[in-house]
């Protein structure tokens, strides 16, 4: 079977992880809220702004949600290897809905290493646009 439905996202965590269920039967779930920002860089401010954060929600389960409960926490970055799923349901009108999460296959926490511009955050607009080979 070849998967096709694969995303790595970096980012923090919004919250400490949450035990949503565990049974014998079934094992632990976890559920992260991950804020993952984009940065941009000011030039005439020389300010670092963050224009937007993405929340997005995270589940983990079995062996991987233990861990993460055990060692995560509020604040912390990290590494969310995993598939997309999307699902619909109706709220308290009746009114269709959709969402999406990550299911996660892994997640590490993460370090940044010192910039080599001391106090600055890299951001989008500091990456040119580079051709291979001529192309």
């Amino acid at each position: 079977m070849i998967v096709r439905n694969h995303v790595i996202i970096t980012g923090n965590l919004g919250a400490d992880p949450r035990v949503v269920h565990e049974s014998e039967k079934s094992g632990v779930v976890v559920r992260l809220s991950l804020a993952n920002s984009e940065y941009r860089y000011d030039k005439e401010s020389k300010e670092h702004q963050t224009p937007h954060v993405n929340w997005i929600p995270i589940t983990a389960f079995a062996g991987l949600a233990k861990r993460v409960s055990r060692s995560l926490k509020k604040g912390d970055l990290v590494t969310v290897t995993g598939a997309i799923r999307a699902s619909e349901y109706k709220d308290s009108i009746g009114k269709t809905l959709k969402s999406f999460e990550i299911i996660a296959t892994d997640i590490l926490r993460s370090e940044i290493l010192p910039s080599e511009r001391a106090g600055e955050v890299p951001s989008f607009d500091d990456f040119k646009e580079v051709t291979v080979g001529g192309v």
